[in-house]
């Protein structure tokens, strides 16, 4: 599997895609799935997230991103992740956080976990 996979149930709490070889996540990847809670997509060969891709999913507290590939971040990767109270992007190859902009991540009361940077 190289993509998300589509047509799952709108009344999905939870999404585990661990080591399944996906290798960039779509702006549309997520929108039918309103209910997520906690996505972990670790260990996988994601290379590139577009921006906007987690834009509905605001009951997200758990994203799970570490030992992927992934090797930029703009201002708008994590837009809509309101509710996010753990993310993890350790392990990646991150060499650019946001051309020209100031990154923003904010939340009350959070961990972000990042290294490589």
């Amino acid at each position: 599997m190289s993509r998300v996979p589509r047509q799952l149930p709108s009344s999905l709490q939870g999404l585990d895609l661990v080591g399944m070889g996906i290798m960039s996540l779509k702006s549309g990847d997520f929108e039918d799935l309103p209910n997520l809670q906690t996505l972990s997509l670790w260990r996988n060969s994601i290379k590139s997230i577009e921006d906007q891709t987690f834009q509905n999913l605001n009951k997200v507290y758990i994203l799970e991103l570490f030992e992927n590939q992934i090797e930029k971040l703009t201002n708008k990767t994590f837009l809509g992740l309101a509710g996010v109270q753990k993310l993890d992007i350790t392990e990646n190859q991150i060499k650019s956080v946001d051309s020209g902009k100031r990154f923003k991540y904010s939340c009350n009361s959070c961990v972000l976990l990042i290294s490589k940077i």
